[in-house]
C-alpha cells in the first residue's frame, strides 16, 4: 500500500498516504460500522469516498491496530478518535491524505499541493 511517508517519535505518529488504490482495495483494509457505511454511501463524489476511506486505513495503520479505528467529529468538524488516548488531525490534498496522531498534545496538520496562485490565496490563513 502506498504509505509515502511515516515518522514517529515520542507520542507522535505522522503518515502521508498516496491514494493509488481502488475503493474496493480500501474496503478490504477496514471494517466499517453501520454508521460509517451510511456516511460513506452519502458521499456523491468518488474522490471524497477515496479520501474518507484512506483516512481510516491510514489511522488504523499508524495505530498498528488489529481493532477498527472509529473517527468521530464534533459540532465544529474537528475529528477525534473514539476510545483512544490519541488526538488526531487530518488533511487532504490532491491524491494525498495526511494523518497526525499525538498522545500528549493538541495537534494540527495541513498539506497542500503546490499550484500557481494557490499559496497566495491561503496565505492570509497563516
Amino acid at each position: 500500500m502506498p504509505l509515502d511517508f511515516h515518522k514517529s517519535s515520542d507520542g507522535f505518529q505522522l503518515g502521508i498516504w498516496r491514494m493509488d488504490e481502488s475503493l474496493e482495495e480500501l474496503h478490504q483494509l477496514v471494517t466499517l460500522s453501520d454508521s460509517d457505511t451510511l456516511t460513506l454511501a452519502g458521499f456523491k463524489s468518488e474522490y471524497r469516498k477515496h479520501e474518507w476511506l484512506t483516512t481510516r486505513v491510514l489511522a488504523k495503520q499508524l495505530l498498528s491496530s488489529s481493532q477498527e479505528v472509529t473517527i468521530s467529529y464534533n459540532a465544529n468538524g474537528k475529528p477525534h478518535l473514539v476510545n483512544s488516548m490519541y488526538s488526531i488531525s487530518i488533511s487532504h490534498t490532491k491524491n494525498f491524505v495526511a494523518v497526525l496522531l499525538s498522545k500528549h498534545h493538541a495537534i494540527g496538520i495541513d498539506i497542500e499541493t503546490i499550484r500557481p496562485g494557490r499559496i497566495e490565496k491561503i496565505a492570509t490563513k497563516f
